[in-house]
């Protein structure tokens, strides 16, 4: 990546390091332009905090389900899908993600859909086998290189089941959404917190009164490294309806605390590119980075149409981002693995083959926060915390049936969302944003199949 110095080229030399040369600043982020604050221009009392945020992907592409015509297609296409995670290059991609972090070292890390899928017989209900976990991947190729990242708060969103015909027989495949974030040693985490958006998708399931509920959330802890203290908060909107998405904005502003700085890492799915209803109605309270730094740097971030291979290289929005507000005064912010030389590398069919961390870019960006901030004011909601880790959302997950015999299951909820194709958010769809309409096309079919 562009450096703050000639330095910088060393491996051995961090971003912070090279601003402290360079700039006289601690820690902070080399900027790829000079958006960064000078040692002279820092406000008196305050500290550097940095953050980034990354959409690790799910890694297959859900939206095959939708071609699911009767219980055999369902089976049928999951397994495909089984069999693709399980020859996807996750450890790879995960390794290149912990390069990419280990060089910005971030304080805090927000991920999104750093997803768990699982598989077993219909006996142990999709849990006796975990495919892949990209949350303990990440943490695992960080540990791997001396960062060993904590898990601050977790909050699972969307969580669905479904029936799959493997080589090994008759399957389930479980694939579970989290909202993660990550703090680095020696930074202590409070007051952990998530939930799931009261707004959210609902697709009908034809011929039924049933719905399937596609989840989306956040999840948020106080933050406080070197002195420092802030709220930090990850989350992911949803990719389908504008409509939708724009409501659970105003929920994730809500949610915020009342004062105190704070910086929220996520996918909002609206941005620069594509429909900016959502991310107006953020941007209204908060201070985008990129926004703010850069304004004549398109910074696009989403989303690569292949994650393996030399394809897919072509990003075209800018849907994440880092959000500001309340003392949180952003002074630097650049992009993550969207350059070329940002791939990892894998062995497919006996080649080697490159692979990008992620269809997304990430964003890391540096904010001054006041070095003694003040404590802030606790909102309304509230979550059921188990240890460290945060778990909100379905509990139970969204069973799709599995026998002849079995009724559908439909995910509670509290509001319907009208479907918004307008509102699509494309190329970022493959993963969850496809999953709980493609639940309800799968319940369609095994209905049909049983009839």
């Amino acid at each position: 990546m562009p450096s703050a110095s000639p330095d910088s080229d060393d491996p051995s030399c961090s971003r912070r390091a090279v601003l402290a040369g360079v700039a006289g600043l601690p820690a902070g982020i080399a900027g790829r332009r000079s958006g960064r604050l000078r040692s002279t221009d820092r406000p008196p009392a305050t500290r550097p905090v940095t953050v980034a945020t990354w959409n690790v992907a799910l890694g297959v592409d859900l939206f095959k389900l939708f071609d699911a015509r009767s219980a055999d297609d369902v089976r049928e296409i999951a397994g495909e899908l089984l069999a693709g995670a399980r020859k996807h290059p996750y450890e790879a991609r995960a390794a290149a993600i912990a390069d990419a972090l280990v060089a910005a070292d971030a304080d805090a890390v927000a991920l999104q859909e750093a997803a768990r899928i699982r598989a077993g017989s219909t006996e142990t209900d999709g849990d006796g086998e975990t495919v892949a976990d990209l949350l303990d991947s990440v943490r695992s190729a960080l540990e791997a290189r001396d960062r060993p990242y904590e898990v601050a708060a977790s909050t699972v969103t969307t969580d669905v089941e479904l029936p799959v015909e493997s080589e090994s027989g008759r399957e389930t495949v479980r694939l579970t959404d989290r909202d993660v974030l990550l703090v680095r040693p020696g930074v202590d985490a409070r007051n952990a917190r998530g939930e799931t958006y009261d707004e959210r998708m609902e697709f009908p399931v034809p011929g039924t009164d049933r719905t399937v509920a596609l989840r989306r959330g956040y999840c948020r802890a106080d933050v406080g490294p070197e002195g420092a203290a802030f709220t930090a908060v990850s989350t992911h909107l949803e990719s389908v309806s504008a409509s939708t998405r724009r409501r659970q904005a105003m929920e994730l502003l809500d949610a915020l605390p009342a004062d105190g700085p704070v910086v929220v890492g996520g996918d909002f799915n609206s941005g620069p590119g594509t429909i900016t209803s959502a991310y107006d109605a953020l941007t209204d309270s908060l201070t985008d980075a990129h926004a703010q730094l850069r304004p004549d740097d398109d910074g696009y971030t989403c989303c690569r149409a292949s994650i393996v291979g030399e394809g897919g290289s072509r990003l075209t929005k800018r849907i994440d981002g880092l959000l500001a507000r309340g003392e949180a005064r952003p002074t630097a912010v650049e992009r993550l693995g969207e350059e070329s030389a940002d791939r990892g590398e894998t062995t497919v069919d006996g080649e080697t083959v490159a692979v990008w961390p992620s269809d997304h870019a990430g964003v890391v960006g540096t904010f001054e926060v006041p070095a003694s901030a003040p404590t802030q004011t606790e909102t309304r909601r509230s979550t059921r915390t188990r240890g460290a880790e945060t778990t909100t959302g379905t509990g139970t997950g969204t069973p799709v049936p599995t026998g002849p015999g079995d009724e559908p299951s439909a995910a509670s909820g509290s509001s319907a969302a009208t479907d918004d194709p307008s509102g699509t958010t494309n190329g970022s769809g493959a993963g969850f944003g496809a999953l709980a309409g493609a639940a309800a096309f799968v319940f369609a079919a095994l209905a049909r199949g049983r009839k």
